[in-house]
């Protein structure tokens, strides 16, 4: 049977916006640009291990929300919950994976906690290390940029944005620069930053920031080297060409950073464009376009092997959400593919080397279901119970 059916059809699309996946955005004039983010639930492949975010608790609540950070590696018998210790997880927790083998979390800022908190692990998430980060961190799944052999990012949540540095030992942070300069050179005045929503580390190893551009046809992402900002050439796309994009996702792969662009149309209409940067060949290359119907939500997005991109959409008027992802090789504009929708009440989803999971939360339980490519279906596989103290800030 075959696994998953093609898309053949343009489809129109809305989505969530800061770090819930709960709540849905304001309708924003088109005049004002996109202002639309990915969700913080997140699926990313590193190596052969994979990483899930997904929010559990009371969701309907901010304060009973708590965060938790799962782990599925070739030795662990399913997923492992390894939620960094300490730290009060109810604003979000993002995370960013390094070369070799490191992970690096974020907790975003809640109530008294007015900065972010980093936690890093170099053995799966058994044991963690405190580190400092002077301010808050912008509620972005990929507002963590790291690499274990050089710099690592984060995107600030100052005033204007702000781009900090720090050198691998993580000693110190630097402002590298923040939205208003960035606006103001030649590359960033093309897009018209409205904001910045995510960061990554180029295969080159210079910084990368992207954000949502308010000028149409203008792919605002910039790689930052020598004081000055380049923008990252893609080649030409109608689906964007009379678009304002939003860069929602920057995620370091074995082959170089996968992108997920969102294009607003002047219709209203929002379609979704996957990207690749690569150490070699061309500079970046586009997949086809997917969009989903107005007023559905995006509920997930993260990585696949290979290099490839997933996102989790909610359909308007409830119902089993829908889970396309696109590979991350070949050539040409490669197609989403759309899977057998996952159970109702999936949150997150992710995809580990020959196996393809969707999650759904009850409270203080995950229950994860595998995909079975022979028959096309999901079947339950995992229960989890978190320990979770309700009415605590932590």
């Amino acid at each position: 049977m075959i696994r998953r059916l093609l898309i053949a059809f343009a489809l129109v699309f809305g989505l969530i916006g800061p770090a819930s996946a709960i709540a849905a955005a304001s309708p924003v004039p088109a005049a004002a640009g996109p202002t639309v983010s990915a969700p913080i639930t997140s699926g990313i492949v590193q190596g052969n291990d994979t990483w899930l975010v997904v929010p559990m608790g009371h969701l309907p609540h901010f304060l009973n929300t708590f965060w938790q950070l799962f782990v599925r590696t070739p030795t662990d018998n399913g997923w492992v919950t390894v939620t960094p210790p300490g730290v009060a997880d109810n604003g979000g927790l993002v995370i960013a994976a390094g070369p070799g083998g490191s992970l690096l979390a974020g907790f975003l800022p809640n109530q008294d906690l007015t900065f972010s908190p980093l936690s890093l692990t170099d053995d799966g998430g058994r044991t963690w290390t405190g580190v400092y980060f002077p301010q808050g961190l912008i509620a972005v799944p990929d507002a963590l940029g790291f690499t274990d052999a050089g710099i690592t990012l984060g995107l600030g949540s100052s005033k204007s944005g702000s781009v900090l540095e720090s050198p691998a030992d993580l000693s110190s942070w630097r402002t590298a620069t923040t939205a208003a300069p960035l606006g103001h050179t030649a590359a960033g005045g093309r897009c018209g930053i409205v904001r910045l929503t995510a960061a990554a580390i180029a295969p080159s190893g210079d910084p990368l920031v992207g954000t949502a551009c308010r000028n149409r046809g203008v792919i605002g992402l910039f790689d930052i080297t020598g004081g000055g900002a380049r923008a990252v050439a893609f080649p030409t796309s109608p689906t964007l060409a009379g678009a304002t994009v939003s860069v929602l996702r920057l995620v370091p792969t074995a082959t170089g950073v996968s992108v997920l662009l969102a294009a607003h149309e002047r219709t209203g209409r929002t379609t979704l464009v996957a990207g690749w940067l690569s150490g070699s060949g061309p500079a970046a290359r586009l997949s086809a376009s997917l969009a989903v119907p107005i007023g559905a939500k995006l509920l997930a997005s993260g990585t696949t092997p290979g290099g490839g991109v997933f996102v989790l959409v909610q359909p308007p008027g409830g119902g089993a959400p829908e889970l396309a992802d696109v590979a991350g090789s070949g050539v040409g504009r490669a197609a989403w593919d759309v899977l057998t929708p996952p159970p109702r009440g999936t949150l997150g989803a992710a995809f580990s080397p020959g196996r393809i999971d969707a999650v759904t939360v009850h409270s203080s339980t995950l229950i994860d279901y595998a995909f079975d490519e022979s028959t096309a279906t999901w079947v339950r596989s995992q229960v989890i119970d978190v320990p979770i103290q309700y009415g605590s800030s932590s």
